[in-house]
């Protein structure tokens, strides 16, 4: 679904929209990560003598953006404007995690952790090379922000030292 997606979008701002207008709502195994993969190499060829950074750069954006979506699928509207916010500028973690007590945001930060592992392991489920890469690399920042994320919430809540890590078991 989402590599045929991609496939009819002109452009990632499109892709954007389609995706988000989804609300999360498709699958994201395995056999999809490399539908959308392989829907996204048409467009970027890679070989390894021939990597563009601009395009393995596109590539971890795409894994991004639907990897968010994906994970947010659960949450208010509120929450999911939360996390859309720090994963694309993680120095607002703060400012923007004020909106929620500390029930919510741990309720929240939970709910993602989980859907994250399950992320994590389908992504373990695709053969290496280029398509697996991608996934790895656009799932590196989303797990840092969910660390920070947790770090926050560990300082705003004394006593709470969940020991978790971003994108850890719940």
């Amino acid at each position: 679904m989402l590599g045929e997606l991609y496939s009819r979008c002109p452009d990632a701002e499109a892709f954007r929209h389609a995706v988000e207008a989804l609300g999360g709502d498709f699958v994201l195994d395995a056999a999809e990560m490399i539908e959308l993969g392989e829907a996204y190499f048409r467009r970027h060829p890679d070989t390894s003598c021939n990597r563009d950074r601009e395009s393995v750069l596109a590539g971890y954006a795409l894994v991004r953006l639907c990897v968010t979506e994906r994970l947010i699928r659960r949450l208010s509207p509120a929450e999911r404007e939360f996390y859309r916010g720090v994963f694309q500028n993680p120095g607002r973690v703060g400012v923007l995690s004020g909106r929620f007590s500390d029930d919510e945001l741990q309720a929240g930060l939970a709910a993602v952790e989980a859907a994250m592992a399950e992320i994590r392991e389908s992504i373990e489920g695709i053969p290496k090379g280029p398509v697996k890469e991608r996934f790895i690399g656009g799932i590196s920042h989303l797990c840092t922000v969910l660390y920070l994320i947790r770090l926050h919430l560990d300082k705003r809540t004394p006593g709470l030292d969940s020991g978790q890590s971003g994108g850890g078991k719940s």
